[in-house]
């Protein structure tokens, strides 16, 4: 990653003119200003930031965030209403769908039409067509007008036209979202080879795993405003906490009250709640043991606890815990309402204990504990308590398992007689 930019906005912002009556736009044409006959939107407001070149940030937040405005405005195909957006090199751009192809043309022809606009000479779009049509694989309907295509041929071809054209910056909406899984890991793949390669790519994505995994840092935008520019962890974190509705995080735990593994409450620990209940500690212990340990063996089965205390009146309190990978995937939560183990009501000054029955059936490596009690009432979780990655584990062994989990296979040969 380079230190030069390549993206460069400041105090970026779009509004929109809002209309009640279609004769409201004639008012406001004739009076010249005079009067004002429709409210205004900012869909994006006072944004700022640079993005390196070589650098992969991811834009999340909630439907209407303005995180699709952002990046039309980056491409150039809005004007913005404050502000300035510099972007250094060729970028190509796969918003929403529908865009940038004209429907009445081909496939071959709008893969032709986008290299040119994009600045390539005809000797180099048909250098790399051959190579677009296979990463598409439409097949014949290459010679078919887009108009007739699926939704997941029309995206696949566009993705296939926009990282052939060999662009310095690669703008991404969600729409690779429409593709099926195989399409999406084949993406993936490439995403992660242009990164490699040292191209700036900047997405909207819903996929939380996909940001941390690929981005660098990632942009959390709510309202039309720029709420963070940090890690793809931290954001991430951020982004489920105020999409859970809470106000604010929770300080960190009093001394005394951290978990019981080793450095458990680390740098890296994310919490947040509405106070109504704390998690006094947590671990994880070997089966009848009371000593809390970090690491275990793999299939060995093991108590993962966690100890709450309640400051209000909880009618339905709900307790979990998450494992995730090294790469922030969830591989498996441990819930008391999903698992039918209500706790039951609780007053203030109660205190319990939940001990989770595990075999811990994941590949040798490392993974983190994420902790939280919640109030689950008419079907809404209200979040008490939440620590995410507060602890560490390490699973060992002296066997190879390929994948994430061991699903103890048992192989055997049975020689049959060859008919003639």
């Amino acid at each position: 990653m380079s230190s030069e930019t390549a993206i460069r906005v400041e105090n970026l912002g779009k509004c929109y003119q809002i209309y009640e009556k279609p004769r409201d736009r004639l008012l406001q044409m004739l009076f010249r200003g005079r009067r004002q006959f429709f409210r205004e939107f900012w869909a994006l407001r006072d944004v700022s930031f640079r993005i390196a070149i070589g650098e992969v940030v991811g834009i999340v937040g909630r439907n209407g965030s303005g995180k699709s405005t952002l990046l039309q405005l980056v491409c150039g195909t809005l004007n913005p209403t404050t502000g300035t957006v510099r972007a250094s090199g060729r970028v190509a751009a796969l918003l929403e769908l529908g865009a940038g192809f004209n429907p009445e043309f081909t496939g071959r022809e709008n893969v032709y039409m986008n290299g040119a606009l994009l600045g390539l000479a005809r000797e180099e779009i048909d250098a790399r067509y051959e190579e677009i049509c296979a990463f598409s694989e439409i097949g014949d309907f290459i010679h078919e007008p887009v108009k007739t295509y699926s939704s997941g041929m029309y995206v696949r071809l566009a993705f296939a036209t926009a990282i052939h054209c060999d662009p310095d910056i690669l703008v991404i909406d969600e729409a690779l979202a429409v593709g099926d899984i195989f399409f999406q890991q084949r993406c993936f793949q490439r995403l992660k080879a242009m990164k490699e390669a040292g191209k700036t790519i900047l997405f909207v994505s819903h996929d939380l795993n996909s940001v941390q995994l690929l981005c660098d840092r990632a942009i959390l935008l709510h309202e039309g405003r720029m709420v963070v520019l940090a890690t793809p962890k931290l954001v991430t974190n951020e982004y489920v906490r105020m999409h859970s509705g809470d106000d604010a995080a929770l300080p960190k735990p009093e001394t005394g009250l951290a978990s019981s593994l080793p450095d458990a409450a680390s740098a890296g620990e994310y919490r947040y709640g509405d106070r109504r209940a704390r998690i006094l500690a947590f671990g994880i212990r070997k089966l009848g043991d009371e000593v809390p340990v970090d690491v275990v063996e793999l299939n060995e089965t093991t108590e993962i606890y966690m100890r709450v205390q309640f400051l209000a009146p909880c009618r339905n309190p709900v307790g979990a815990f998450y494992l995730k990978d090294r790469r922030g995937t969830e591989l498996y939560s441990g819930n008391t309402h999903y698992l039918g183990q209500p706790i039951g009501a609780r007053s203030p000054g109660d205190v319990i204990e939940l001990v989770f029955t595990q075999d811990m059936s994941v590949a040798p490596g490392e993974y983190t504990l994420s902790f939280g009690v919640s109030e689950f009432v008419d079907g809404i979780s209200h979040p008490m308590d939440r620590r995410y990655d507060a602890g560490k584990l390490v699973v060992s062994s002296p066997q190879t398992v390929i994948g994430v989990v061991d699903l103890r296979s048992r192989v055997r040969t049975v020689s049959l007689e060859c008919t003639p």
